[in-house]
């Protein structure tokens, strides 16, 4: 049985969504199953209010408060530090991994504190008797001050 869904409009202001009348009548007799919802419209000599632009102005301002309170929120990950930029100028660092509250419409720069290492390639050099010498260097080193690494430093990593 393929079932046909139907919007039915009623002179008398009943709507009802469903089966057709004829598939609704089986499928109730044969299930016990309300196939449709039946709702009341109002009646069409009834006078319509109009919304107060007060109320829909007050609603856009608080719809907006609510956007730029939440923009500042951020999320800091571990290994992770974000340095706060209010407007181009430096507002802090926020080092704590988790959900932290910031100033709003402020930009956001991540800068990673985790532990890198830099392994310089082995040479050969002589020593003052002249007895060849290999060398070889791995430094190991972690950002400290987040905005000396973002101010200081053209490319903190590659530096």
């Amino acid at each position: 049985m393929n079932l046909v869904f139907q919007l039915v409009f009623d002179a008398g202001g009943v709507y009802w969504f469903g089966p057709d009348p004829d598939q609704r009548n089986q499928l109730d007799e044969g299930a016990g199953v309300v196939w449709g919802f039946v709702a009341t419209a109002s009646d069409s000599s009834s006078t319509k209010t109009t919304p107060n632009p007060v109320i829909i102005i007050g609603l856009v301002l608080v719809l907006l408060l609510l956007i730029v309170a939440l923009s500042g929120f951020v999320v800091v990950k571990p290994n992770l530090s974000k340095a706060i930029l209010l407007f181009g100028s430096y507002h802090g660092t926020i080092r704590k991994p988790g959900l932290a509250f910031t100033v709003p419409l402020s930009s956001k720069q991540t800068v990673s504190v985790k532990v890198r290492n830099f392994e310089t390639g082995r040479i050969k050099v002589n020593d003052a008797n002249g007895n060849p010498i290999e060398i070889g260097a791995v430094v190991v080193w972690q950002v400290r001050d987040t905005a000396e690494a973002l101010f200081s430093v053209d490319d903190y990593p590659h530096f």
